[in-house]
């Protein structure tokens, strides 16, 4: 039962990653920024990390 919500944690990071990349596509292609797939790729994995942190520092906030 463990291991299924790892599987379902990390498949929920994945599509996030995806989703966040998909909104900031059309911003990178509009501004002719080279390799705009990579680099939404990193924002979006910033932004997660970001969040996620976030959620942290809040979860052992006391």
């Amino acid at each position: 039962m463990k291991t299924m919500m790892y599987v379902c944690l990390n498949s929920l990071i994945a599509f996030a990653l995806v989703g966040i990349s998909e909104i900031i596509e059309p911003t990178l292609i509009l501004r002719k920024i080279r390799y705009h797939g990579v680099l939404a790729f990193l924002i979006a994995l910033l932004i997660l990390a970001a969040l996620l942190v976030g959620l942290l520092l809040g979860a052992f906030h006391e």
